[in-house]
């Protein structure tokens, strides 16, 4: 897609806005798809509303972040999507480690 928008003489800004608003909105909808998961289960105890906002914010913000670091990383790969994935990598091989 990059190798497209650049053919059609649009800028590498444009690309990187596209990429991250497209992204963006699967990790929103995923955080909610969670986050209402888990309030259906009953997993968050005696205060079940200030857990679930507290719990979407923290997964919509991981969600934000893994963009963020995959578009940094899309720097060094020649191809978007095994940037994705060894961003992904970055974050959750450290958490299984501890």
């Amino acid at each position: 897609m990059r190798e497209t928008m650049r053919i059609m003489s649009m800028k590498t800004t444009a690309y990187g806005l596209s990429y991250f608003f497209t992204q963006a909105i699967f990790a929103v909808i995923t955080s909610f798809m969670i986050s209402i998961t888990f309030l259906a289960l009953g997993v968050f105890g005696r205060n079940p509303w200030g857990t679930f906002l507290q719990f979407l914010i923290a997964v919509l913000i991981y969600g934000l972040t893994t963009i963020f670091q995959s578009m940094a990383l899309s720097t060094l790969f020649s191809d978007s999507k095994i940037a994705s994935q060894v961003g992904s990598l970055v974050l959750i091989v450290p958490m299984a480690i501890y």
